[in-house]
């Protein structure tokens, strides 16, 4: 809708009126649809022709076919991504970075964050002997 009323009323009134023109000359649904089934069944073939392709036609075929087909391959070849003077940089970059990363994977602080024992924390604890340790009841 606009801001003038007048002009939305005008163009209601205009719709409405071509709505209604349409209706008053379209032919009834059921009418055309029975129109419909007696050409279908009328003018259904049997059977489809089928038209072989003559040899002069395949030969034409393939003399157009292959030239597009090769100029195509060709394209595709030229226009294929080549490997650039960044990319080169950028794998040297990633390459000298994971050799210095195996290097420095721990810091100078990393002593620090160790606790009294911590080996102990990282590992099951071996058995030795055929018994296990008895365990103390308390008694309450």
């Amino acid at each position: 809708m606009s801001d003038d009323p007048q002009l939305d009323q005008q163009l209601t009134a205009h719709f409405g009126a071509r709505r209604s023109a349409d209706a008053r000359r379209a032919p009834a649904f059921a009418t055309m649809l029975a129109a419909a089934q007696q050409t279908v069944a009328h003018d259904a073939p049997t059977s489809v022709p089928v038209r072989a392709v003559a040899p002069r036609a395949r030969a034409r075929l393939v003399l157009v076919a292959v030239p597009m087909l090769a100029a195509a391959a060709a394209l595709l070849l030229m226009l294929r991504p080549r490997e650039s003077a960044a990319d080169r940089e950028f794998e040297t970059l990633v390459t000298e970075w994971s050799r210095t990363s195996d290097v420095t994977r721990t810091s100078p602080t990393d002593a620090l964050l160790s606790l009294p024992g911590d080996q102990y924390l990282r590992g099951m604890p071996t058995l030795e002997g055929d018994r296990l340790p008895s365990r103390t009841r308390n008694s309450s």
